[in-house]
């Protein structure tokens, strides 16, 4: 008989916050966005409903796997998400094979009614070994997204000459009334910053999440969020916001706050240079440009991809479980693409 035990939360306040971020700190794959203050600010600031798996052996934790319930956006329909916003997947450190037999048993009762799939959307490049069981279990592959990653333990001359040319000389042109403040994150900066992302969100017809969110985020991971601000001739010219990911020694570029207006300034080269300097100062080995489309045609792919950082496929999978509501769905997907 297993040893094996199996709760699902509708809450990670309903978790013990030390058990759980330490078998994400235990995980080669754990990271930032599966630590339990991100998945609260979630919670808190989105107000998305969860469904976290814990599985215990010996009355202690052996896996993770967070979830979140999700609308799918112009249908009726649900999402179950392993996570978002940010990245997500199973967490295991003993019992690999049955633990993710026992997982997704349990998934497959979650997902009925108008919850009509489950996609995971991972970090690290280590999930691939689940690739297999994943197709097993009939889940499919999707490589519709990726990130760009430069190696932070390079010094900076080497990482600047792998850039285009057109970047190097958009760096090369900075002005003394340029410069780059590396902001104390309070109301007035956080609420500057939201209106400008906002702009943002609007200009590329994205979703914008709500200013609870951020706020949550201050509360929650405050010590692990960097705010950079562009000032022109004393005038703001763009901010980027970063998240500290010390599991993976990663600084990732999440949120952008950068004006099209301001682009003559080149703030949008100047930030990344400075995050990437700030980075390397910091003894960070990786920074991450955020997820884009994985499409050469793609202006944010062409602006990430001159910075010269190395590609990364974002590994995702997903299953649709109830049939009528997921054949609907893609029909309407294909409807409205010809529309």
């Amino acid at each position: 008989m297993s040893d094996l035990k199996l709760e699902i939360y509708d809450s990670v306040k309903d978790i013990n916050k030390n058990q759980w971020n330490s078998l994400v700190e235990q995980s080669e794959l754990g990271s930032f966005f599966h630590r339990y203050e991100w998945l609260k600010a979630i919670e808190s600031g989105i107000g998305f409903e969860a469904k976290h798996i814990v599985i215990l052996k010996n009355l202690n934790p052996i896996a993770i796997f967070p979830n979140f319930i999700t609308d799918i956006r112009k249908t009726p329909f649900k999402r179950l998400n392993s996570i978002t916003p940010g990245f997500g997947g199973p967490l295991i450190v003993a019992d690999e094979k049955e633990v993710l037999d026992l997982i997704f048993k349990k998934i497959s009762k979650i997902c009925k009614g108008t919850i009509v799939s489950h996609h995971i959307s991972t970090l690290n490049l280590g999930y691939i070994r689940y690739g297999q069981y994943f197709e097993e279990k009939r889940y499919r592959a999707n490589l519709s997204h990726c990130r760009f990653i430069i190696d932070l333990k390079k010094n900076y001359d080497d990482i600047k000459s792998n850039m285009s040319s057109g970047k190097r000389r958009k760096l090369n042109k900075i002005s003394i009334d340029f410069e780059i403040k590396d902001e104390k994150i309070n109301d007035e900066i956080l609420e500057k910053f939201y209106i400008g992302y906002k702009k943002v969100m609007k200009r590329v017809g994205g979703f914008s999440y709500p200013f609870k969110f951020f706020t949550s985020l201050r509360s929650e991971v405050g010590d692990r969020m960097k705010i950079f601000n562009a000032v022109v001739d004393g005038k703001d010219a763009g901010k980027i916001l970063c998240f500290l990911d010390t599991e993976q020694s990663s600084l990732h570029n999440f949120f952008s706050a950068i004006d099209e207006s301001n682009f003559i300034f080149h703030s949008p080269e100047f930030l990344n240079e400075y995050a990437i300097k700030w980075g390397m100062s910091n003894n960070f080995k990786k920074y991450d440009f955020g997820s884009t489309s994985s499409s050469f045609d793609n202006s944010l792919f062409k602006f990430k991809e001159e910075f010269g950082g190395k590609i990364i496929p974002t590994l995702s999978w997903e299953k649709g479980y109830s049939l009528v509501g997921w054949n609907l769905l893609k029909f309407g997907k294909k409807l409205y693409k010809k529309n």
